[in-house]
């Protein structure tokens, strides 16, 4: 398998690095090339701001994994993916596994593209489907390749809205600039603020964004008893990126729309630490930490 092809996750200083740290080895080998895959191909939409830029890459990848599926691909993260994804499949009884993967990659794909074109979200019921959509296929995949038990919808679906609503808040300094704006609209309607006030650098919106971390908070502490390796990641994943939002709305000014203006981030050492703490706490049952409370 390609170094490249795992370039991300091995990189100490990396969110996903530090998710992955308490996999085992053969988990990690097997997860990896997956989350890599998803790392690279979710970002474009937000990297390149030109529509037409999008749907040719985009189109690249879904076409990329259709050549893999005959052992015919270039990229060695699509090449190093179906080889786990056959690897994998000698070991169960599916025959149409690995056909059935790489229908839920190029779904997964032809989504992003149709995303990037409508975007909009007019309340929560279509922001769950949007959540589930993105990344239903990829966890349930996950869970497959981890040769885990099968997760309960209802926890995937959770998964995925956590995981989609933590992504907003990732990149909405760059999202917003490109006029994507995820958020179901019945939420800002409910917060009484507008699309134009949440994307103005000057307003001051640490309410509404107060009021979204509460919201991911709850879904969070829902997520964390269940013991599955899958969803271990998620919560260690999702606390580092919680705990970076929490201390960036407590360090910004009242009149800061923190969001829109930067990235919330975490050095190294803290990420290292919380994700310690984060797996200490959850493999022994107890509680999540205290800034992960709602």
């Amino acid at each position: 398998m390609s170094s490249e092809t795992l370039s991300q996750l091995n990189k100490p200083g990396s969110c996903l690095y530090y998710s992955c740290l308490f996999l085992t080895a053969e988990q990690k080998h097997q997860l990896e090339p997956l989350l890599s895959f998803i790392w690279r191909t979710e970002r474009i939409p937000r990297f390149s701001l030109e529509a037409e830029v999008v749907t040719t890459q985009l189109s690249w990848w879904q076409k990329e994994i259709a050549l893999a599926y005959n052992h015919q691909a270039t990229h060695p993260q699509v090449i190093g993916l179906m080889c786990s994804i056959e690897s994998h499949a000698e070991t169960i009884d599916k025959p149409n596994f690995v056909q059935d993967s790489a229908n839920t990659l190029i779904s997964s794909l032809a989504y992003l593209l149709k995303q990037q074109q409508d975007c909009q979200n007019d309340n929560d019921a279509d922001f769950l489907q949007h959540t589930t959509k993105k990344r239903h296929g990829f966890i349930e995949l996950a869970c497959e390749l981890l040769d885990s038990a099968a997760l309960e919808q209802t926890i995937i679906t959770e998964a995925c809205e956590l995981l989609t609503s933590i992504d907003i808040v990732d990149g909405f300094h760059r999202d917003a600039a490109a006029g994507i704006i995820s958020l179901p609209l019945d939420a800002l309607i409910k917060q009484d603020i507008t699309v134009d006030e949440l994307t103005n650098p000057e307003s001051n919106n640490q309410a509404f964004w107060k009021y979204w971390l509460r919201r991911n908070l709850i879904i969070y502490n829902k997520l964390w008893s269940q013991q599955h390796p899958l969803i271990e990641v998620i919560v260690i994943y999702s606390g580092l990126r919680l705990v970076a939002f929490k201390k960036s709305l407590q360090k910004s000014s009242a009149t800061a729309n923190s969001c829109y203006n930067s990235r919330p981030t975490l050095s190294s050492l803290q990420k290292f630490w919380l994700s310690w703490r984060i797996h200490s706490r959850w493999s022994s049952g107890k509680k999540p930490l205290r800034i992960l409370t709602a």
